[in-house]
């Protein structure tokens, strides 16, 4: 316990089980406790852990295909089926905080946590990878609601916005580590083990939290306890796995109708979930989510102010990295490096996010947003004016600039939205804030994955026709006959358009399956749209494009210079085409920070950011 018994007592004249305040927060005139702060330390480096979980696994994805033999769908539902699990059991570990008590759940959440990233990592098929990412995402959601919910009731109000600063600042890295920390994981190659240490190296991490929580965490739980909601458990899982599920995996399935249906009618059973909550605690029954939370407008407004700004984060990074990796082709380390300058930003500006609210209130998390939405702008004037071969070091400047922003947003928001919840709820109010922040995430990634592909789609087909001058010219170098090279244009354009349309960025459309093989060294001149049975050249095949098959090269045809010519015009394709569909998200990025900013404006001073008023004296 982070207060003495006795002080709040004092000031209340009732206790709990936990030595802390029924429905209130820990008193601020209490000796603090050293131990507090190893505790946060314990928690911080569990969610840390937990966090980098998420995006980790996507620079793992071509090893554990090789290694494995998995098809891209089994790495997705791998990539998913954590997030899935952890989404839809957020609100869940939060009351069972509440109910069981937080320390209680928090072990309970990274044992299971541990044991799942240990099988994980010794999974030897692809199937056993994906349950055991279940079982890992949803004991997940039973220890990350319960950082939070430790801050809440065992720091004091006067200490607790640098608590939630610390937060804010993990939150932040380890949203932007987890790229990074797998490519040195990869790249080491530890043990020859190659992608199995990205999950085996939370077992010792997780192992020693569990023996520092033991010994330093200290337990609370809500003054009277609950008794848990099994109807209200059931429905909100139903609802949120609904909404999650086809949102996290609708463009690979390539949009069956039933997604679109399954998003509706999982928002329709969150409607049918708040009325019951509300009709339980009518009755003096014990919701899952407590109505009263929602009577608090700071929790109302920073939590669709949380759930906007996260729609703009999570897709962000994603974009980031796939521009990074499959457009430049940087490797999973220099794409983690270059972004390197957006974490430092986060951990600055969150730490200085502690000095500044209490002086300029809610200006501080205006500020954030703002500098965040012109960051994003100077991220793609940047990317204008150096080209595709620009350096990490040409972007630091400007994402350090977003970093600080972000930083200087996720901490005071975090602390403004719970600063006036009880100390009995507040595990359940940790659950649906961090249910937001993943609902607001997947709905992020889902839509501008859409808008990614689709313009990356286009933007492929128009630089594949602005190179096709150089190709024919490179050709014509290379002694190709002109119907051949036309054959080859045609066929560099569909494999281009194709590749970048495809749901699937590790396979080979047929298109370009059959450019390659026409191409070919000693092989053939060129492919056709369509196969069709060999035969010589003719002018027929050249007018009808249905010749598809390799024929042999004219004397004097140089295969290394074909070669080096579609090789060079795919580069430029890749290159420009990824920068184009990456601006265009960062339009979208720009859009989800100044809504944010106008949500914000609604959100009131509560307390923990409120600035202090002057002396009624003070003239």
């Amino acid at each position: 316990m982070a207060t003495p018994p006795e002080v709040d007592a004092a000031m209340t004249g009732r206790t709990d089980a936990a030595g802390g305040v029924p429905g209130g927060v820990p008193g601020d005139g209490a000796e603090p406790e050293p131990r507090r702060w190893i505790a946060l330390a314990i928690v911080l480096a569990a969610a840390f852990m937990q966090l980098v979980d998420i995006s980790i696994v996507n620079v793992a994805i071509p090893s554990i295909q090789r290694d494995l033999g998995a098809t891209y769908g089994q790495i997705e539902l791998i990539i998913a089926f954590y997030q899935l699990a952890f989404a839809a059991l957020l609100i869940t570990g939060g009351r069972l905080g509440d109910i069981a008590g937080r320390r209680r759940m928090f072990m309970i959440g990274l044992t299971g946590f541990t044991l799942a990233s240990l099988a994980c990592g010794m999974a030897p098929t692809p199937g056993l990878l994906i349950a055991a990412r279940v079982v890992q995402g949803s004991f997940s959601a039973m220890m990350f609601p319960q950082v939070a919910a430790v801050i809440q009731t065992n720091f004091p109000v006067r200490e607790r916005a640098a608590a939630f600063g610390v937060l804010g600042a993990t939150i932040a890295v380890a949203t932007i580590m987890g790229p990074l920390l797998g490519g040195l994981l990869i790249d080491a190659d530890v043990a020859g083990l190659d992608w199995r240490p990205i999950f085996l190296v939370n077992v010792p991490v997780g192992v020693t939290a569990l023996l520092f929580a033991l010994r330093f965490l200290p337990e609370s739980r809500a003054a009277r306890r609950p008794r848990l909601d099994l109807a209200g458990v059931a429905l909100v899982t139903v609802a949120l796995a609904a909404i999650v599920y086809p949102l996290v995996e609708g463009r690979s399935l390539g949009w069956p109708w039933w997604t679109f249906a399954l998003i509706p009618a999982g928002v329709l059973l969150l409607g049918v979930f708040a009325l019951v909550q509300v009709r339980k605690s009518r009755r003096g029954q014990d919701p899952l989510v407590p109505p009263v939370l929602f009577r608090d407008r700071a929790f109302r407004v920073g939590l669709l102010a949380t759930m906007v700004f996260f729609l703009g984060v999570g897709a962000y990074f994603l974009t980031f990295s796939i521009w990074l990796q499959l457009g430049l082709g940087r490797d999973p380390l220099a794409s983690g490096l270059t972004g390197l300058p957006f974490a430092i930003g986060s951990a600055l500006g969150s730490t200085a996010s502690v000095r500044l609210v209490p002086r300029f209130g809610k200006r501080v998390l205006l500020a954030g947003t703002a500098m965040l939405a012109s960051g994003m702008f100077g991220v793609m004037r940047t990317i204008e004016v150096v080209g595709t071969g620009l350096r990490g070091i040409q972007l630091s400047p400007v994402l350090l600039f977003c970093g600080l922003g972000m930083g200087l947003v996720i901490a005071p928001l975090l602390n403004a939205i719970l600063a006036g919840v009880q100390r009995e709820n507040a595990g359940a109010a940790s659950g649906v804030l961090s249910t937001a922040n993943q609902v607001g995430g997947a709905v992020g990634v889902a839509v501008v994955g859409v808008l990614f592909f689709t313009l990356l789609a286009n933007a492929a087909g128009g630089s594949a026709s602005a190179v096709a001058p150089e190709i024919r010219q490179g050709l014509a170098a290379a002694h190709v006959p002109a119907p051949a090279a036309e054959r080859i244009v045609a066929g560099f354009e569909a494999c281009a358009r194709d590749r970048a349309d495809s749901p699937d960025p590790t396979a080979e459309p047929a298109s370009c399956v059959r450019l390659r093989q026409g191409t070919a060294a000693g092989q053939a001149t060129a492919p056709s749209a369509s196969p069709s049975a060999s035969g010589s050249p003719t002018q027929g095949d050249a007018a009808q494009g249905d010749a598809a098959q390799p024929q042999a090269p004219p004397r004097g045809f140089d295969q290394a210079a074909v070669a080096r010519t579609l090789g060079s015009a795919a580069q430029t394709v890749r290159e420009q085409s990824f920068t184009s569909a990456f601006e265009g998200i960062l339009v979208w990025e720009m859009a989800v920070f100044t809504l944010t900013f106008l949500v914000l404006l609604r959100l009131p001073e509560p307390r923990g950011i409120s600035r202090p008023r002057p002396p009624a004296d003070a003239a």
